[in-house]
């Protein structure tokens, strides 16, 4: 049936040497029940992306009843280039369950060309690697550095981000910084050959103390926030900080911050003391929407400015900033004249705010970094100088700003800080195939799964069960133990004794530790069965019986009632009957 549903879809109209590539996973990797959907899905995929077509294993003979020809189909038993032809390749994958759950996808593959590089200029990028332990970090980092030491290897740009993005991150990890392949390689092999090194500067587990941030800010009116606004705009997150307030600004003062940025000489409706005020405040607003949208969210605030604080913990909240931001207007450059705004459309303070004086705080809710928004380095306080105190951009040194920022953020994932690393990387990318895991490569099977039992199919089975039965048994053949069982039982008492067999059997198939009980209204799919576990109940009733069965019979019968209400009826039949029956079974 299956075949003849894929030959209308695909295989209707095609030429006689173009047929429908028709492939299964089940004969390369084995039976998977729930995961045999995403597995198909993933052979798939990786088929269009090595433009090769994978084979099926072990495939002798097609059944007679599907005649793959007439579909314009063909089973695809050998490796093979993928065939040349206009457009992207396509391929379609089917999933069907036993209890008639269908999934059918179709899949096309990515372009030939590459996708534009993307890169930041004077700039580095972060490379983060994590294992589950010491161990297993060391060995993926001896894996990158080999990856590296590759003649072909990525642009840095593909490197990093499908590093960050598409990996899980775990509690032992490694960073490393830097603006070319070349100096990846050298401080990953750097990091090799000193064990020390490696151990106490690239390894951090996070499990006991959790990075705990606090955000400082105070508006300073840096000189030099002009250039680093227009630096900071390539970063996506503050971008749209700065274009939210610019809007702002628009609407009440009809001026607007990004054409100033363009040009600092146009025509000027604000004092430039004001226009400095505005800049200052904008860029630690947006410093901190940045932190915040790469994942670094701050537990508390340390300012002596109530309405900055207001400002950052609606950020932190993804509050709107307007009112806000007008209250900061109206503190910071009171010559604007803006119209107050009533209080009770702000929301009120979700973070604890500190000073620095306050440092028991601090120290009392286990903060564990002090992240500084703005450009000044000042000395950190004494009382607080056990907790570690990074400013953001230190140098002022605007070729060097997302360095900076990736060199904080650094920091922050060593100490088990959950990057957002699509938003760090959130220029597009090609994804890389990384250097794998040492159990990536490890074959895996399932000890108590017969090889016989799932490399027979079950037609096969059920024709040496119609063989077996169809000739004569010996007179001194001993009967099916469970058919002498039932002969002995009363007409009235085998129905229940059948559940009890159906109870203890599915115990063993399914590994349970204690005897379902079952009752007669139970469905044959709702007691865990799948195809494996059905065949081999199946074959288990044959075998003990001493007949042939209908593949059918536990699809077609909805309760365990209708199952056993039929076996009992095969069992009762006259000897021709079934003989008869048995001869008109389908090969």
């Amino acid at each position: 049936m299956e075949a003849q549903v894929l030959g209308k879809l695909w295989g209707e109209g095609r030429l006689e040497d173009q047929p429908c590539r028709v492939g299964s996973l089940k004969t390369n990797l084995g039976h998977l029940g729930a995961a045999s959907g995403i597995a198909g899905l993933m052979k798939v995929a990786l088929s269009l992306h090595h433009r090769e077509l994978f084979p099926m294993l072990n495939l002798n003979k097609v059944h007679a009843g599907i005649d793959l020809a007439a579909s314009g189909l063909t089973a695809q038993t050998s490796l093979e280039k993928w065939p040349e032809k206009d457009g992207a390749p396509l391929a379609a994958i089917t999933s069907t369950g036993l209890s008639g759950s269908n999934a059918h996808a179709v899949l096309q593959a990515m372009p030939e060309h590459d996708m534009p590089y993307f890169d930041y200029k004077n700039t580095s990028y972060l490379l983060p690697i994590s294992a589950h332990t010491p161990e297993a970090l060391q060995q993926a980092t001896r894996n990158y550095a080999q990856f590296l030491a590759a003649p072909a290897h990525p642009t840095i740009h593909n490197l990093c981000a499908s590093a960050s993005i598409t990996r899980s991150h775990r509690l032992y990890r490694s960073v490393f910084q830097g603006q070319t392949i070349a100096e990846l390689s050298n401080q990953i092999e750097a990091a090799l050959s000193t064990g020390s090194t490696f151990s106490q500067g690239h390894i951090t587990m996070h499990t006991h103390t959790p990075l705990r941030v606090a955000f400082a800010a105070d508006i300073e009116t840096s000189e030099n926030w002009a250039t680093c606004c227009k630096h900071l705009l390539a970063e996506p997150a503050f971008f749209a900080l700065i274009s939210e307030c610019d809007h702002i600004l628009d609407e009440a003062l009809s001026w607007s911050l990004m054409t100033y940025l363009d040009d600092a000489h146009q025509e000027q409706r604000l004092s430039e003391p004001a226009i400095k005020q505005i800049g200052n405040l904008v860029l630690v607003l947006g410093l901190a929407r940045l932190w915040i949208q790469w994942g670094i969210v701050p537990e508390a605030l340390i300012t002596e400015d109530m309405v900055l604080a207001q400002a950052i913990s609606n950020l932190a909240a993804q509050l709107p900033l307007k009112q806000v931001f007008v209250q900061l207007l109206q503190q910071r450059v009171p010559e604007l004249q803006l119209e107050s705004l009533d209080s009770s459309d702000i929301a009120p303070l979700l973070l604890p705010i500190f000073s620095c004086d306050n440092a028991e705080a601090l120290h009392a809710m286990d903060c564990t970094l002090i992240l500084e928004l703005g450009t000044t380095n000042e000395q950190t306080p004494e009382k607080l100088q056990e907790i570690p105190w990074l400013t953001v951009l230190q140098s002022g040194e605007p070729k060097t700003y997302r360095a900076e920022l990736l060199a904080t953020l650094g920091y922050c994932y060593q100490h088990g800080a959950a990057v957002d690393w699509r938003q760090v990387y959130s220029a597009p990318f090609r994804m890389v195939n990384l250097p794998t895991y040492a159990w990536q490569r490890k074959r895996t099977w399932l000890d108590w799964l017969s090889v016989e039992e799932i490399s027979t199919a079950p037609e096969e089975k059920y024709r040496t069960a119609v063989v077996e039965t169809s000739s004569p048994v010996s007179a001194t053949a001993e009967p099916a133990t469970l058919r002498q069982q039932l002969a002995e039982l009363a007409a009235g008492d085998r129905t229940a004794f059948l559940l009890s067999h159906f109870s203890t059997t599915i115990m063993q198939l399914l590994e349970l530790e204690s005897n379902p009980q079952l009752q007669r209204e139970d469905t044959i799919f709702a007691l865990g069965l799948d195809s494996v576990t059905i065949t081999q109940l199946l074959n288990h009733l044959q075998q003990q019986l001493g007949c042939a069965l209908p593949f059918t019979l536990l699809f077609n019968n909805q309760t365990l009632g209708t199952v056993i209400a039929e076996l009992l009826s095969i069992i009762d039949r006259p000897a021709t009957e079934k003989s008869m029956q048995i001869a008109h079974q389908p090969a």
